[in-house]
C-alpha cells in the first residue's frame, strides 16, 4: 500500500495567444477546470500503475471539493484519510500562451490546513513495508512530521524538493542528484568523489541501500519528466526527450534494488 500525504487541488487553466503584461487584459482561446494537485496526481498515477493507494489531505466544503476528488474516486483510491475543512479547496490558476509557456498561481486553501497531527495519523495507519509519498504543497511542518523509517536501524527521508531548510537535513540526496546529472553526461567518476568528500565533511554516511534508493528515485523521476514533455502541444525539442529519458533509465538500472524492511 502507498499512502500519498499531500495536496488536492482544482486546476483552472486558461489558454491565450500571449501572456498578459502587468495591467493588461487579453482574450483567452479556451479554458478548462480539472482535478490536480501534486499529491492527488501522484496518487492517481500510482493507482493506475497497479498499486494500492491511500490519499491523505484536506479539501474544502465547497463544490470544488467534490470535483477535486473525482479522478481519485474513479481510480478507486482510498479517500478515508481526507478531511473536509472550512477553508476553500486548494486551486491552481494557470495561464498558458501559444508557445506553451505558462504562469501559475497556487492558492493553498484547504491544503494549508493540513497539520502535524494529520501526519501522525497517516503514519499510525501504516503497516511495516508500506510507503508514504510527500510533496511541498502542504505546510512544511506537516511534511517534516511525516518521516519514514526504511530499514533497521532507521534511516530518515524527508521531502527535499523546494524547501532549503529541509533539503539540508540530508545533503546526500542533493549530492546524489548532482552526481546523476554528471553520469548522464558521461562523468561517472564524479559520484564517488562527491560522496567521499561529503563523508569527510560530515563524519557519517548513509547505508548503501538508502543511497541506492536516492539514486534510483531521482533517475526515474527525471525519466518521467522527460517523457511528460512529449505530451505538450506542440512538443518542443521533440527529438531530445526520448533519448534523454532512456539515459536516465539506464542510470536507474545501475543502482541495486532496494527492499524496504
Amino acid at each position: 500500500m502507498i499512502t500519498v500525504f499531500g495536496s488536492i487541488n482544482m486546476d483552472l487553466v486558461a489558454i491565450a495567444s500571449k501572456m498578459p503584461r502587468p495591467g493588461e487584459t487579453v482574450v483567452g482561446l479556451q479554458s478548462s477546470a480539472s482535478p490536480g494537485g501534486k499529491g492527488a496526481n501522484q496518487a492517481v498515477a500510482a493507482r493506475r500503475a497497479g498499486a494500492g493507494v491511500r490519499m491523505a489531505g484536506a479539501i474544502g466544503q465547497d463544490p470544488f471539493g467534490a470535483e477535486a476528488l473525482a479522478l481519485l474516486k474513479d481510480a478507486s483510491v482510498d479517500l478515508s484519510p481526507v478531511r473536509a475543512v472550512k477553508q476553500p479547496t486548494g486551486s491552481a490558476h494557470v495561464v498558458v500562451d501559444a508557445g506553451g509557456e505558462n504562469a501559475i498561481v497556487v492558492v493553498p486553501g484547504a491544503n494549508g490546513q493540513v497539520e502535524e497531527d494529520d501526519a501522525r495519523s497517516v503514519l499510525e495507519g501504516m503497516n511495516a513495508g508500506e510507503m508514504v509519498v510527500l510533496q511541498m504543497e502542504i505546510p512544511p511542518c506537516a511534511v517534516e512530521a511525516a518521516r519514514v523509517c526504511l530499514v533497521t536501524p532507521p534511516q530518515i527521508i524527508d521531502c527535499l524538493e523546494f524547501n532549503r531548510s529541509m533539503r539540508i537535513i540530508d545533503p546526500y540526496d542533493e549530492i546524489g542528484y548532482v552526481a546523476l546529472e554528471c553520469e548522464v553526461l558521461g562523468a561517472d567518476w564524479i559520484r564517488p568523489l562527491l560522496l567521499s568528500a561529503l563523508e569527510r565533511e560530515l563524519g557519517d554516511r548513509p547505508d548503501d541501500p538508502l543511497l541506492a534508493l536516492y539514486g534510483r528515485f531521482r533517475a526515474l523521476l527525471r525519466a518521467r519528466l522527460c517523457l511528460v514533455h512529449l505530451l505538450e502541444h506542440p512538443v518542443r525539442e521533440s527529438k531530445k526527450w526520448r533519448p534523454l529519458a532512456l539515459a536516465y533509465l539506464t542510470q536507474a538500472r545501475r543502482h541495486p534494488s532496494v527492499i524496504a524492511a
